[in-house]
């Protein structure tokens, strides 16, 4: 008998896909909207957003935030704004604190509590059961709770920054909850500021595993 064969080889590439949605922590889905009250000089007031992923990325994802209010408005470009409705063209703003840095997770993890006056966020939950490899972890954050005052706080960044990664495949919802923080001086002329902040979740985290 005269048997030959061939071994065939097999390859497919599973498409990564990425499902993500923000919204106010003590709302729904589809609930853009934050507010955090009315703030008298002296009580910070807080408020919070809920950011859920799905992926199946091997590699996980990494999530970023940034200042998406816009351009300057009369000068001013801090996140929250306000025009003076009897000087039109005339803006107030309420002061950021210092923008995140990502090298500054790894660096300083406990002295960065809020102090002072001005808009402030800080990642208080945090997906890391099992995410060993994760440079981010709940424990550089800190806090758990909105307000706390020992969280670790820092100023919207004006262009996007990395606050939080998961550096594997998860097969659920990992769910990251910022927390928002604001006081003002005295001097703060009064009425309605706003603006906006823009989370971006990007898959492949891979450049965060620790080695």
């Amino acid at each position: 008998a005269d048997t030959q064969s061939n071994t065939i080889n097999l390859e497919v590439n599973v498409q990564e896909t990425l499902a993500f949605e923000c919204h106010d922590l003590a709302g729904v889905a589809g609930d853009y909207d934050v507010d955090l009250g009315t703030v008298t000089a002296g009580t910070p007031v807080t408020g919070g957003s809920r950011c859920n992923v799905t992926t199946n990325d091997d590699s996980g994802y990494y999530l970023e935030v940034e200042n998406s209010t816009g351009a300057a408005q009369g000068g001013i470009t801090t996140v929250l704004r306000h025009e003076d409705p009897n000087a039109s063209g005339t803006w107030y703003g309420i002061t950021d604190q210092a923008a995140w840095t990502e090298a500054a997770i790894i660096t300083d993890n406990t002295s960065n509590v809020y102090t002072g006056t001005g808009l402030a966020f800080s990642v208080i939950a945090f997906p890391d059961t099992n995410f060993t490899n994760s440079t981010f972890t709940a424990d550089t954050w800190v806090d758990t709770t909105c307000g706390s005052g020992t969280d670790v706080y820092a100023g919207i960044p004006s262009s996007a920054a990395t606050i939080a990664a998961v550096t594997q495949y998860e097969s659920g919802i990992t769910t990251t909850d910022v927390c928002y923080q604001v006081d003002v001086p005295g001097t703060q002329p009064s009425g309605v500021y706003s603006g906006s902040v823009t989370y971006t979740a990007t898959t492949d985290a891979s450049a965060y595993i620790t080695p």
